[in-house]
């Protein structure tokens, strides 16, 4: 895949002393979980911004003083900005949003702890209760939901997800589009390839070098990717 050129934030962790204001690229249900991040370092969602169709639920649910726009009325005006959908495929919208030289800044949740000797990408989402280790390699644009743990010493690379109370154990890597279901646990110094899906509960014990679904107790192939 052709890297995506895009400026890098140099912030680690959100700033609790400074008010910021966001526009968030997406809305779904989960951007209540990007809401509440951001509103627990004292930060502001200004706009949510629609690249796609979004049940009208949704919309009726997003507070009155939050502005929701369309794509192609987007303009740059807010401090930070955040690419708020879960799914990998983000090219098409990165590539729209380049003409703008957008800095995309990650959001860590005031309750989350991340260890200072851990090094994080841009982009990425960190939830509530999250734990992230000493030694931590976090790439870009990946999605690590609240209860979740990432041990020490681990490689994660971009656009990953997890649901919650995922655990990665210690000295794994992962490479990059995968998708681990709620309460799922890689055990230790596990390798994990590209577009790989774990199924909620599964307990993967062994390498993972084929894409495709892996479900059970220990986790196994059930489908591969087309």
């Amino acid at each position: 895949m052709e890297e995506i050129s895009i400026k890098q934030s140099k912030t680690f962790i959100m700033s609790n002393t400074q008010k910021n204001s966001w526009t968030i690229f997406g809305l779904s249900n989960f951007s209540y979980d990007i809401l509440d991040a951001i509103e627990s370092n004292g930060d502001k969602v200004k706009y949510f911004v629609r690249n796609q169709d979004v049940d009208e639920e949704i919309v009726k649910r997003v507070p009155q003083d939050i502005e929701i726009i369309d794509l192609a009325d987007f303009k740059p005006s807010t401090d930070k900005y955040f690419i708020g959908f879960m799914d990998y495929r983000k090219d098409d919208l990165l590539n729209e949003l380049l003409k703008f030289n957008l800095r995309f800044d990650n959001i860590i949740h005031k309750g989350a702890y991340v260890s200072h000797y851990s090094t994080i990408g841009f982009g990425n989402f960190i939830g509530a209760n999250a734990t992230i280790a000493p030694q931590v390699t976090l790439g870009d644009f990946n999605f690590i939901n609240r209860n979740c743990s990432v041990g020490h010493h681990t490689v994660i690379g971009n656009r990953n997800k997890t649901g919650p109370g995922v655990t990665i154990c210690s000295l794994c890597e992962i490479e990059d589009n995968n998708a681990f279901g709620a309460n799922c646990t890689i055990i230790p110094e596990l390798k994990i390839a590209s577009e790989v899906e774990i199924g909620a509960g599964a307990v993967l014990t062994e390498n993972i070098s084929e894409s495709g679904l892996y479900v059970g107790i220990p986790a196994k192939l059930v489908q591969r990717k087309a």
